[in-house]
């Protein structure tokens, strides 16, 4: 359901009315983004993203695209990432209260 929502959005230039998702802050916090996706496949975990921007569009802007990375457990996560993604971690229901604590 994740990916199909994922692939509806659409990336681009955020005075249009059109667009969902517009460009990360500067070169800098892309370089970032793209390091932190990097990192966590080399690790083995699961990322899916929807397809890269357009040529036209990446040339105006800093355009991440959006991602999605499972995690075994939330201490995969050192540090925040500021970006188009989202890290999911699955648990079973009855796991829940331990989870919270």
């Amino acid at each position: 359901m994740l990916r199909g929502a994922m692939a509806e959005y659409t990336l681009g230039n955020p005075e249009r009315l059109a667009t969902d998702i517009g460009p990360v802050i500067d070169a800098g916090a892309k370089a970032a983004i793209d390091s932190h996706i990097t990192a966590m496949r080399e690790r083995g975990y699961t990322v899916w993203q929807t397809p890269a921007p357009d040529a036209a569009c990446d040339a105006q802007g800093t355009f991440v695209p959006l991602t999605l990375i499972e995690l075994d457990s939330i201490e995969a996560l050192t540090q925040e990432v500021f970006g188009p993604g989202l890290h999911v971690v699955r648990y079973q229901r009855r796991a829940l209260d331990s989870i919270i604590d």
